[in-house]
């Protein structure tokens, strides 16, 4: 396993707990649910809930797939982490939607699932884990059926958050920076979770660049959008839940605008070709 797949897969299992409540539970409004919005609004429209199968690589602690239960679809949550699974399945039962969806342990990058068995595939918050991206891409042509929809994030290289990420990653290692964010997290916005000081940095993408090594993966465009218009990374982004109106939630106008180039992340929806 190369160093950052290894890395980001012992953070998240390492944090389960406090990743979910710090950026899902805890933050209504922070960017990863606006991108589950749009996961959701993308499979409404092109999968059929009553035959259609979803499969979620790096599916983390199944929010997911409870609100796609809400609407009747069913499938697999794949994740490299036993403590995300476990939290899946916990949730999944105190929902009762257990009979909808399965939950297991696995590697996106080779799941020994059946070929040609999704009509859909998501990888949202995952294929910046990996060393690159042929491995995932093919796993996930495999993997799906004839005209099956891939529903993939990545990180956009020229995102103004993003450009960032290199400087506050280095600022998190500086103890009393730390301190100072965690100050602000504990003691005015009264949260229980502690920002983490990560051991590596997430890859980044050229948006034309990866449309273009999809397509030679067997992968057409259906439809794409730039999000996550923060004006400073997490846990950084705080300062701003301080001023009124929550700025950093109401920028997603953005992606409507010439400034969408410069949004943190890039859905898109690719459809699997068999020409």
């Amino acid at each position: 396993m190369d160093d950052i797949k290894r890395l980001s897969f012992q953070y998240f299992d390492d944090h389960a707990n406090e990743y979910t409540e710090d950026y899902y539970l805890s933050q209504q409004t922070h960017p990863k649910w606006v991108r589950q919005k749009s996961i959701k609004k993308l499979i409404l429209k092109h999968i059929n809930p009553s035959s259609g199968s979803i499969l979620n690589l790096g599916c983390g602690p199944g929010l997911l797939e409870e609100e796609l239960a809400d609407s009747a679809y069913q499938g697999i949550g794949l994740d490299s982490s036993p403590e995300m699974i476990r939290l899946s399945n916990e949730r999944a039962s105190f929902k009762k939607y257990k009979d909808k969806w399965k939950f297991i342990v696995g590697d996106c990058e080779r799941t020994g699932l059946q070929s040609s068995s999704f009509d859909c595939l998501v990888a949202s918050g995952l294929i910046e884990y990996m060393p690159e991206d042929r491995t995932l891409l093919d796993e996930a042509y495999r993997l799906l059926k004839k005209d099956g929809i891939l529903i993939i994030n990545v990180t956009n290289i020229l995102g103004w958050s993003t450009c960032l990420n290199r400087l506050t990653y280095h600022l998190k290692r500086i103890g009393v920076i730390i301190s100072i964010a965690n100050f602000i997290k504990l003691n005015i916005f009264k949260e229980k979770v502690r920002a983490k000081d990560l051991k590596f940095i997430p890859r980044k993408h050229r948006v034309k660049k990866f449309l273009k090594d999809s397509k030679k993966h067997g992968f057409s465009h259906i439809y794409s959008e730039y999000q996550g218009f923060t004006i400073l990374p997490a846990p950084f982004d705080i300062i701003f839940n301080l001023l009124p109106g929550n700025l950093n939630s109401r920028l997603e106008f953005l992606k409507d605008t010439p400034l969408r180039y410069f949004g943190a992340s890039y859905l898109v929806a690719l459809r699997k070709r068999t020409d």
